[in-house]
């Protein structure tokens, strides 16, 4: 049951539903109000099933019953139906536009469902509502970031931190806004940060290697790297950052290996793929008599395009040794 209804005694409840729904007859609201009643107990007994289908008929019994569309909105929310849900919450706030939970959950389930201008529209009146809340306003900061309106986004999220300032989730929602934005150094200073809150954060220290490889500095990316690989070794992303270091150090068998990690945990990751297709070249730039390491580079390229097409780099290099393979064998037979 959320907060609202906790808080609010059975004589409130009853009160509010028969000042609402005054186009429904004194019966209904009566029965409306039975029907809630019921769905509340069965929520506490955990029968979420039965008090759905109890707030289905209290909602056809008085459709004005706005705590009753509140408690179907959470219902089918925690049930994972976020059509439904949204429905739900979408009435409940028509009937009380001034119930910030209502508008929080239902620009929350917006989010979900990637409808960022209606959560984002659902979102704003819920800050309007309560503007100490830092969640909904992390939430909103959260929508901004991804339509890229990164202003925004570290508007929302910097006000979200003044709330919060040791929420470690938060920190490094901003840090990473940081970094889209161009602050490298920033973005830095916020996701330590956040680790100095809670360290078991392994997408954090990845977060961090990766601006440190946009950086150049491969020796500081590689020790993050190397911490999230050690607490996230089923992530195929922090083998794939992992690698990269490796390959700028030309630790070429060591390269390969974080790879081909990552592509067994994900045998879609075109990342992997091309990261194996660079590392097999580049084993073949040391020895350009055996051919065998570039058709495996092209075979790996190969494999990334036919994953996601759009890679124009890739295309450059698999044309470029396909020509180059192709001119070694025909100078091969004309010297036969």
């Amino acid at each position: 049951m959320n907060n609202t209804l906790k808080q609010i005694g059975w004589l409130g409840i009853v009160s509010l539903v028969l000042l609402g729904g005054c186009n429904s007859s004194s019966k209904s609201k009566d029965q409306s109000v039975d029907h809630y009643v019921a769905a509340v107990a069965m929520h506490s007994s955990d029968l979420d099933e039965e008090a759905i289908q109890e707030l289905q008929e209290a909602v056809r019994l008085n459709d004005e019953f706005a705590l009753a569309h509140s408690l179907l909105g959470e219902l089918y929310l925690q049930k994972g139906d976020y059509e439904q849900a949204a429905a739900a919450y979408e009435r409940a706030c028509q009937l009380d536009e001034w119930e910030f939970e209502d508008h929080y959950h239902l620009g929350t389930i917006y989010k979900l469902l990637k409808r960022y201008p209606q959560a984002i529209e659902t979102l704003t009146r819920a800050c309007e509502l309560k503007p100490n809340h830092a969640q909904a306003r992390y939430t909103l900061a959260l929508c901004y970031y991804e339509i890229e309106d990164y202003s925004q986004a570290l508007l929302y999220c910097q006000e979200a931190v003044q709330l919060e300032p040791k929420n470690a989730k938060i920190l490094t929602s901003l840090g990473k806004i940081y970094y889209k934005m161009g602050d490298e150094y920033q973005a830095i200073n916020t996701l330590k940060k956040s680790l100095e809150l809670d360290e078991n954060q392994p997408e954090v220290y990845r977060q961090i290697g990766v601006i440190y490889i946009h950086m150049r500095r491969f020796d500081l990316a590689e020790q993050n790297m190397e911490q999230a690989v050690k607490m996230a070794p089923d992530d195929p992303r922090v083998h794939v950052g992992m690698a990269y270091c490796l390959l700028k150090k030309n630790a070429l068998d060591a390269a390969l290996g974080q790879y081909q990690k990552a592509l067994t945990l994900d045998g879609k990751n075109h990342e992997a793929l091309n990261g194996l297709g660079v590392t097999q070249i580049m084993y073949y730039l040391t020895d350009r008599e055996n051919k065998e390491p570039a058709k495996k580079a092209l075979d790996y390229w190969h494999r990334s395009l036919e994953l996601l097409p759009d890679q124009p780099q890739i295309y450059n290099l698999m044309e470029r040794y396909s020509n180059e393979l192709q001119t070694a064998q025909e100078k091969s037979m004309t010297s036969y």
